[in-house]
């Protein structure tokens, strides 16, 4: 099972509605949108911002709430550009600002002089954590393509596998006309989500919600 990356302009794409939305917009270091996020995790960088780096979760996406804004304007000019430089060579993949905070004049510059994303949301810091977190659980999960068809009966996922022209589909029509439904045919994408949840989608959205029987 392969894991994924994807890039920040990825997350800025995705389609997500009502309490899925994430409300992300680039607020400078646009040129950065193309850096990849390769760990589903988030950090609150508060030791990093008074220039302490030791065990600096720098991979990982930087949420920035009240409490390291409120630090961050407190900040003397002179070390805060000190600071926040060190802080940017760090190969970050991008901050989110929450609460629609407004960065600081220099960490915004600074941002785009070596294009690190630099992210508003409108949520609070807990709200966006935890829809942001789902999102990686999704997104990061392992996956794997199976040549079968994936059957729901009786509230269960069942997949067929077996050899081309088995029966694999007239099997699966078998059930569907006793009631039970279809969810995948012909190539079946299963994901593992958290470590312990199986879940199986169609791989070819061409053939979303069709079957191919051998003979019709």
């Amino acid at each position: 099972m392969a894991k994924k990356e994807f890039s920040v302009l990825n997350l800025l794409d995705l389609e997500l509605e009502g309490h899925n939305s994430l409300h992300l917009r680039c607020l400078s270091g646009r040129r950065g949108l193309v850096r990849t996020i390769q760990v589903p995790d988030l950090n609150r960088p508060g030791l990093a911002l008074s220039g302490f780096f030791d065990s600096f979760a720098h991979e990982r996406v930087q949420v920035f709430g009240l409490g390291e804004v409120s630090y961050l304007r407190k900040l003397e000019k002179e070390k805060k550009d000190v600071d926040l430089r060190t802080f940017f060579s760090q190969e970050i993949p991008c901050c989110v600002f929450t609460h629609d905070l407004e960065p600081t004049e220099q960490f915004a510059k600074i941002s785009e002089e070596v294009g690190c994303p630099l992210l508003q949301t409108s949520l609070k810091s807990t709200d966006f954590s935890s829809r942001i977190l789902r999102v990686f659980s999704n997104i990061f999960a392992p996956s794997q393509t199976l040549h079968g068809v994936l059957v729901e009966v009786y509230g269960v996922g069942i997949i067929l596998l077996g050899d081309s022209g088995v029966g694999k589909s007239e099997t699966a029509l078998e059930l569907i006309e006793r009631g039970h439904r279809l969810v995948a045919d012909d190539t079946v994408e299963i994901r593992c989500v958290n470590g312990n949840t199986i879940l199986g989608q169609g791989a070819n959205k061409i053939i979303s919600h069709h079957m191919e029987i051998r003979g019709l």
